[in-house]
């Protein structure tokens, strides 16, 4: 239920923004895209770092 909820509210907002403003809805979306990339990328690196202490220690 909370998916589809979450999924209306997504679909409606990014169709509101193709209506009137296509550009900042391509935006919007490489933005949260681009963030993504990078919790990804900083939980990545975390998990190296322990690592890399595990195998000194």
């Amino acid at each position: 239920m909370v998916v589809y909820a979450i999924m209306a509210f997504s679909c409606s907002f990014l169709t509101f923004l193709a209506l009137f403003l296509p550009v900042t809805e391509v935006l919007a979306v490489a933005a949260v895209f681009l963030a993504l990339y990078k919790y990804r990328l900083h939980k990545d690196t975390q998990e190296e770092v322990r690592e890399e202490g595990r195998d000194a220690g």
